[in-house]
Protein backbone atom coordinates (compact mmCIF):
# COMPACT_ATOMS: atom_id res chain seq x y z
CA UNK A 1 0.00 0.00 0.00
CA UNK A 2 1.52 3.52 -0.78
CA UNK A 3 0.47 6.71 1.29
CA UNK A 4 -0.89 8.54 -2.09
CA UNK A 5 -1.24 12.80 -1.50
CA UNK A 6 -0.86 16.14 -3.65
CA UNK A 7 3.03 16.42 -3.63
CA UNK A 8 3.45 18.33 -6.53
CA UNK A 9 3.81 21.42 -5.00
CA UNK A 10 5.12 22.16 -1.54
CA UNK A 11 1.94 23.03 0.68
CA UNK A 12 1.07 22.28 4.31
CA UNK A 13 -2.11 20.42 3.98
CA UNK A 14 -0.53 18.03 2.14
CA UNK A 15 2.02 17.74 4.00
CA UNK A 16 0.34 16.94 7.00
CA UNK A 17 -0.23 13.11 5.02
CA UNK A 18 2.46 11.78 6.43
CA UNK A 19 2.62 13.26 9.58
CA UNK A 20 -0.85 11.73 10.74
CA UNK A 21 -1.17 8.35 9.15
CA UNK A 22 2.26 7.56 9.96
CA UNK A 23 1.36 7.94 13.42
CA UNK A 24 -1.57 6.10 13.42
CA UNK A 25 -0.82 3.40 10.78
CA UNK A 26 2.81 2.98 11.86
CA UNK A 27 4.95 0.46 9.34
CA UNK A 28 1.73 0.12 7.07
CA UNK A 29 2.76 1.58 4.03
CA UNK A 30 5.38 -0.86 2.24
CA UNK A 31 5.28 1.15 -0.92
CA UNK A 32 3.18 -1.71 -2.84
CA UNK A 33 1.35 -0.31 -5.78
CA UNK A 34 -1.51 -2.83 -6.42
CA UNK A 35 -3.41 -0.83 -3.45
CA UNK A 36 -3.31 3.28 -3.03
CA UNK A 37 -4.36 4.73 0.31
CA UNK A 38 -5.77 8.16 -0.24
CA UNK A 39 -5.82 10.64 2.42
CA UNK A 40 -5.98 14.51 3.62
CA UNK A 41 -6.37 16.58 0.50
CA UNK A 42 -8.84 17.38 -2.56
CA UNK A 43 -7.64 14.93 -4.28
CA UNK A 44 -10.03 12.71 -5.43
CA UNK A 45 -9.81 14.12 -9.10
CA UNK A 46 -6.53 13.98 -9.13
CA UNK A 47 -5.28 10.56 -7.56
CA UNK A 48 -6.81 7.54 -9.27
CA UNK A 49 -3.79 5.46 -9.69
CA UNK A 50 -2.38 3.20 -12.46
CA UNK A 51 -3.64 0.09 -14.49
CA UNK A 52 -1.73 -1.77 -11.98
CA UNK A 53 -3.84 -0.22 -8.94
CA UNK A 54 -6.19 -2.96 -7.90
CA UNK A 55 -7.43 -0.95 -4.68
CA UNK A 56 -7.72 2.70 -4.20
CA UNK A 57 -8.84 3.42 -0.08
CA UNK A 58 -10.11 7.17 0.59
CA UNK A 59 -9.97 8.39 3.82
CA UNK A 60 -11.25 12.00 4.66
CA UNK A 61 -10.29 12.75 0.73
CA UNK A 62 -12.50 15.66 -0.92
CA UNK A 63 -13.90 16.89 -4.13
CA UNK A 64 -14.27 20.21 -5.32
CA UNK A 65 -17.29 20.73 -7.84
CA UNK A 66 -16.99 22.57 -10.59
CA UNK A 67 -13.25 23.19 -10.70
CA UNK A 68 -11.92 20.37 -12.86
CA UNK A 69 -9.51 22.57 -14.18
CA UNK A 70 -7.77 23.00 -11.09
CA UNK A 71 -8.82 19.51 -9.59
CA UNK A 72 -9.08 17.41 -12.08
CA UNK A 73 -12.31 15.26 -13.60
CA UNK A 74 -14.02 13.34 -11.00
CA UNK A 75 -13.34 9.38 -10.44
CA UNK A 76 -15.91 6.74 -11.45
CA UNK A 77 -16.30 5.16 -7.41
CA UNK A 78 -16.59 1.93 -9.33
CA UNK A 79 -15.63 -1.46 -7.15
CA UNK A 80 -11.78 -1.01 -7.09
CA UNK A 81 -12.62 2.41 -4.61
CA UNK A 82 -13.30 1.33 -0.80
CA UNK A 83 -14.60 4.60 0.56
CA UNK A 84 -13.75 4.81 4.63
CA UNK A 85 -14.41 8.24 4.46
CA UNK A 86 -15.14 11.80 2.99
CA UNK A 87 -14.03 15.47 4.32
CA UNK A 88 -17.46 16.12 4.44
CA UNK A 89 -21.05 15.98 2.91
CA UNK A 90 -20.27 18.09 -0.01
CA UNK A 91 -18.19 15.55 -1.57
CA UNK A 92 -20.59 12.77 -0.14
CA UNK A 93 -23.33 14.33 -1.77
CA UNK A 94 -22.08 14.89 -5.33
CA UNK A 95 -20.45 11.31 -5.84
CA UNK A 96 -23.99 9.88 -3.94
CA UNK A 97 -22.47 8.76 -1.08
CA UNK A 98 -23.84 7.56 1.77
CA UNK A 99 -24.15 10.32 4.63
CA UNK A 100 -22.48 8.25 7.04
CA UNK A 101 -19.24 8.74 5.30
CA UNK A 102 -18.68 12.54 5.70
CA UNK A 103 -16.92 12.09 8.53
CA UNK A 104 -14.57 15.27 8.52
CA UNK A 105 -11.14 16.04 7.46
CA UNK A 106 -8.55 14.06 8.87
CA UNK A 107 -6.34 16.80 9.74
CA UNK A 108 -8.38 16.35 12.74
CA UNK A 109 -6.76 13.59 14.11
CA UNK A 110 -3.55 16.08 15.09
CA UNK A 111 -5.96 16.77 18.31
CA UNK A 112 -5.23 13.69 19.80
CA UNK A 113 -1.19 13.46 18.85
CA UNK A 114 1.28 14.26 21.48
CA UNK A 115 2.36 17.65 21.07
CA UNK A 116 4.41 19.48 23.86
CA UNK A 117 3.22 22.56 25.59
CA UNK A 118 3.20 26.16 23.85
CA UNK A 119 3.23 29.59 25.36
CA UNK A 120 1.34 32.13 23.76
CA UNK A 121 3.78 34.46 21.55
CA UNK A 122 1.44 36.03 19.09
CA UNK A 123 -1.80 38.32 19.60
CA UNK A 124 -2.50 37.82 15.89
CA UNK A 125 -1.26 35.69 13.11
CA UNK A 126 -2.05 35.48 9.35
CA UNK A 127 -1.07 32.84 6.94
CA UNK A 128 -1.71 32.70 3.37
CA UNK A 129 -2.86 29.89 0.92
CA UNK A 130 0.11 28.78 -1.13
CA UNK A 131 -1.04 29.90 -4.42
CA UNK A 132 -1.23 33.28 -3.42
CA UNK A 133 1.97 33.29 -1.84
CA UNK A 134 3.30 32.71 -4.99
CA UNK A 135 1.40 35.30 -7.07
CA UNK A 136 2.76 38.22 -4.32
CA UNK A 137 6.08 37.70 -2.44
CA UNK A 138 5.76 40.76 -0.15
CA UNK A 139 2.98 38.82 2.22
CA UNK A 140 5.52 38.61 5.16
CA UNK A 141 7.15 42.62 5.18
CA UNK A 142 3.36 43.58 4.69
CA UNK A 143 1.97 41.92 7.48
CA UNK A 144 4.61 41.91 9.92
CA UNK A 145 4.52 45.70 9.39
CA UNK A 146 0.37 45.52 10.93
CA UNK A 147 1.90 43.62 14.13
CA UNK A 148 0.75 40.47 12.76
CA UNK A 149 2.90 37.20 12.88
CA UNK A 150 3.14 35.61 9.52
CA UNK A 151 2.80 31.42 8.68
CA UNK A 152 4.03 30.67 5.38
CA UNK A 153 2.19 27.90 4.39
CA UNK A 154 5.24 26.22 2.63
CA UNK A 155 7.14 25.76 5.80
CA UNK A 156 7.49 22.57 7.28
CA UNK A 157 4.57 20.69 8.74
CA UNK A 158 6.01 20.57 12.46
CA UNK A 159 6.72 24.64 12.13
CA UNK A 160 3.70 25.83 10.86
CA UNK A 161 1.42 23.74 13.41
CA UNK A 162 3.70 25.14 16.17
CA UNK A 163 3.18 28.43 15.51
CA UNK A 164 -0.62 28.32 15.22
CA UNK A 165 -0.51 26.72 18.39
CA UNK A 166 1.26 30.18 19.70
CA UNK A 167 -1.44 32.21 18.57
CA UNK A 168 -4.50 33.37 19.87
CA UNK A 169 -6.01 34.40 16.38
CA UNK A 170 -5.47 33.25 13.27
CA UNK A 171 -6.45 34.84 10.23
CA UNK A 172 -6.31 32.14 7.57
CA UNK A 173 -6.52 31.65 3.51
CA UNK A 174 -5.04 28.20 3.83
CA UNK A 175 -8.06 25.88 4.88
CA UNK A 176 -6.05 23.39 6.83
CA UNK A 177 -4.76 26.70 8.52
CA UNK A 178 -7.95 26.93 9.80
CA UNK A 179 -8.61 23.15 10.06
CA UNK A 180 -5.77 23.20 12.68
CA UNK A 181 -6.55 25.98 14.61
CA UNK A 182 -9.56 24.34 15.56
CA UNK A 183 -8.46 21.50 16.74
CA UNK A 184 -6.26 23.27 19.00
CA UNK A 185 -8.44 25.13 20.03
CA UNK A 186 -7.35 28.79 18.49
CA UNK A 187 -9.79 31.14 17.40
CA UNK A 188 -9.53 31.37 12.97
CA UNK A 189 -11.19 33.83 10.94
CA UNK A 190 -11.21 32.68 6.86
CA UNK A 191 -10.26 35.23 4.63
CA UNK A 192 -9.30 34.96 0.71
CA UNK A 193 -7.23 37.78 -1.24
CA UNK A 194 -8.07 35.72 -5.10
CA UNK A 195 -10.60 33.38 -7.03
CA UNK A 196 -8.29 30.28 -6.76
CA UNK A 197 -9.64 30.10 -2.70
CA UNK A 198 -12.42 26.91 -3.34
CA UNK A 199 -15.87 27.88 -0.93
CA UNK A 200 -16.79 24.45 -2.31
CA UNK A 201 -13.87 22.92 -0.07
CA UNK A 202 -14.49 25.11 3.12
CA UNK A 203 -17.75 24.42 3.40
CA UNK A 204 -17.83 21.19 2.79
CA UNK A 205 -15.10 20.58 5.18
CA UNK A 206 -16.53 23.15 8.21
CA UNK A 207 -20.52 21.71 7.82
CA UNK A 208 -19.16 18.58 9.48
CA UNK A 209 -18.39 20.72 12.30
CA UNK A 210 -21.64 22.84 11.88
CA UNK A 211 -19.85 25.65 11.14
CA UNK A 212 -21.20 28.17 8.25
CA UNK A 213 -17.96 29.79 7.01
CA UNK A 214 -18.14 33.50 5.47
CA UNK A 215 -14.98 34.58 3.65
CA UNK A 216 -13.93 37.80 4.49
CA UNK A 217 -12.70 39.57 1.06
CA UNK A 218 -9.22 41.07 0.61
CA UNK A 219 -7.60 42.77 -1.56
CA UNK A 220 -5.45 41.20 -4.34
CA UNK A 221 -1.67 41.96 -4.48
CA UNK A 222 0.77 40.74 -7.42
CA UNK A 223 4.14 40.74 -7.89
CA UNK A 224 5.97 41.53 -11.20
CA UNK A 225 6.14 38.32 -12.66
CA UNK A 226 2.31 37.80 -12.01
CA UNK A 227 1.73 41.39 -13.45
CA UNK A 228 3.40 40.86 -16.87
CA UNK A 229 0.99 38.05 -17.25
CA UNK A 230 -1.71 39.64 -16.26
CA UNK A 231 -1.40 42.82 -18.70
CA UNK A 232 0.12 40.42 -21.71
CA UNK A 233 -3.18 38.27 -21.22
CA UNK A 234 -5.27 41.60 -21.29
CA UNK A 235 -4.33 43.94 -23.84
CA UNK A 236 -2.13 40.95 -26.00
CA UNK A 237 0.87 42.09 -25.65
CA UNK A 238 4.35 41.11 -25.53
CA UNK A 239 6.01 40.40 -21.15
CA UNK A 240 8.84 42.45 -22.51
CA UNK A 241 7.50 45.39 -24.33
CA UNK A 242 7.65 49.15 -23.35
CA UNK A 243 3.80 48.61 -23.33
CA UNK A 244 4.32 45.87 -21.03
CA UNK A 245 6.62 47.50 -18.51
CA UNK A 246 5.13 51.02 -18.42
CA UNK A 247 1.40 49.29 -17.66
CA UNK A 248 3.32 47.13 -14.79
CA UNK A 249 4.89 50.64 -13.33
CA UNK A 250 1.44 52.27 -13.59
CA UNK A 251 -0.61 49.46 -11.87
CA UNK A 252 2.01 49.52 -8.88
CA UNK A 253 2.30 53.07 -8.38
CA UNK A 254 -1.56 53.85 -8.66
CA UNK A 255 -3.96 50.59 -8.01
CA UNK A 256 -1.31 47.60 -5.91
CA UNK A 257 -0.87 51.23 -4.11
CA UNK A 258 -4.38 52.04 -3.59
CA UNK A 259 -4.78 48.20 -2.86
CA UNK A 260 -2.05 47.61 -0.11
CA UNK A 261 -3.83 50.96 1.85
CA UNK A 262 -7.32 48.83 2.32
CA UNK A 263 -5.54 45.54 2.79
CA UNK A 264 -3.83 46.88 5.67
CA UNK A 265 -7.12 49.11 7.04
CA UNK A 266 -9.49 45.41 6.27
CA UNK A 267 -6.71 43.43 8.16
CA UNK A 268 -6.57 44.90 11.06
CA UNK A 269 -10.30 45.70 11.49
CA UNK A 270 -10.76 41.93 11.17
CA UNK A 271 -8.49 41.79 14.49
CA UNK A 272 -11.35 43.13 16.26
CA UNK A 273 -13.93 40.50 14.29
CA UNK A 274 -15.58 37.54 16.28
CA UNK A 275 -13.68 34.26 15.03
CA UNK A 276 -14.68 31.36 14.32
CA UNK A 277 -14.49 27.66 16.68
CA UNK A 278 -16.56 24.94 16.86
CA UNK A 279 -18.01 23.33 19.85
CA UNK A 280 -15.72 20.67 21.51
CA UNK A 281 -17.84 17.90 22.11
CA UNK A 282 -18.69 18.22 18.10
CA UNK A 283 -15.16 18.11 17.14
CA UNK A 284 -14.42 15.72 19.92
CA UNK A 285 -17.32 13.37 18.22
CA UNK A 286 -15.60 13.77 14.41
CA UNK A 287 -11.92 13.09 16.02
CA UNK A 288 -13.09 9.57 17.44
CA UNK A 289 -15.51 8.93 14.42
CA UNK A 290 -11.95 9.11 12.78
CA UNK A 291 -10.51 7.00 15.10
CA UNK A 292 -12.84 4.58 14.63
CA UNK A 293 -12.18 4.39 11.04
CA UNK A 294 -8.49 4.11 11.65
CA UNK A 295 -8.75 1.20 13.74
CA UNK A 296 -11.32 -0.30 10.82
CA UNK A 297 -8.36 0.00 8.48
CA UNK A 298 -5.54 -1.55 10.75
CA UNK A 299 -7.59 -4.57 10.82
CA UNK A 300 -9.04 -4.67 7.84
CA UNK A 301 -5.31 -4.06 6.14
CA UNK A 302 -2.35 -4.68 8.47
Amino acid sequence: MILTYYDTTRNFGDLLNPLIFHHYLPNFFDNDPEIIFLGIGTILGLKKGTQGTKKIIVFSSGYAAESEEIYGDPPILDDKYEIICVRGPLTAEYFDLNANLAVSDGALLLKNMPFPKVKKEYDFAYMPHHVSEGIYHGWRKLIEKENIHYISPQDEPLTIIEEIRQSKLLITEAMHGAIVADSFRIPWIPVRTSAHINYFKWQDWASTLNIEVDIHKLPSLFCNRVLKEIIREKYNMGRVSLFNILARELYKIFTQKRKTKKFKQEINQLKSKLPLLSKEEILNKRVDELLKKIEYVKKKYS
